[in-house]
């Protein structure tokens, strides 16, 4: 009866060692699954901001893309919640996830430069405003891809 008690704390033991990291990736894959779902909707977006930038540089028509902007932030700032609420399992995963929120962060903030500079009369203002903006989304976009292959 020994042995076979032996045997299953044996047994017991591997299954755990086996299971457990299936249970720690799941909160890493759950990280990945929010940036997926977010992902269409979040391309459909920066289709609507090209298409409202070209219009806007033929009729000086700032409207539409102040809406496009401001749908986009919502959009990232809801993704960037989503992402918050999610717990890593992995030190990759926790890097990655800093970096996805810190890259998210990055992005709307250049994004909401660039809604000021379409609201802004002075042009010097306004360029180094748009500037700023570019610099922002860049570092908010490395920083975002560089977390998602961390990832995986």
């Amino acid at each position: 009866m020994e042995g076979r008690t032996a045997r299953m704390a044996v047994v017991g033991a591997v299954v755990a060692a086996l299971a457990a990291p299936a249970v720690a990736q799941a909160s890493d894959e759950s990280l990945r699954a929010v940036i997926a779902r977010a992902e269409p909707r979040l391309t459909k977006d920066e289709g609507r901001i090209l298409e409202a930038t070209g219009r806007y540089l033929r009729t000086r028509d700032a409207a539409p893309l102040r809406r496009a902007v401001s749908r986009e932030i919502g959009h990232l700032e809801a993704l960037q919640a989503a992402v918050r609420r999610e717990d890593a399992s992995t030190a990759h995963g926790t890097r990655g996830k800093r970096l996805v929120v810190s890259g998210l962060r990055s992005i709307i903030s250049g994004y909401r430069r660039l809604g000021a500079v379409l609201t802004n009369q002075d042009p010097a203002a306004a360029k180094a405003e748009a500037a700023k903006a570019t610099r922002a989304a860049r570092r908010g976009r490395a920083a975002l891809q560089r977390g998602i292959r961390l990832l995986g």
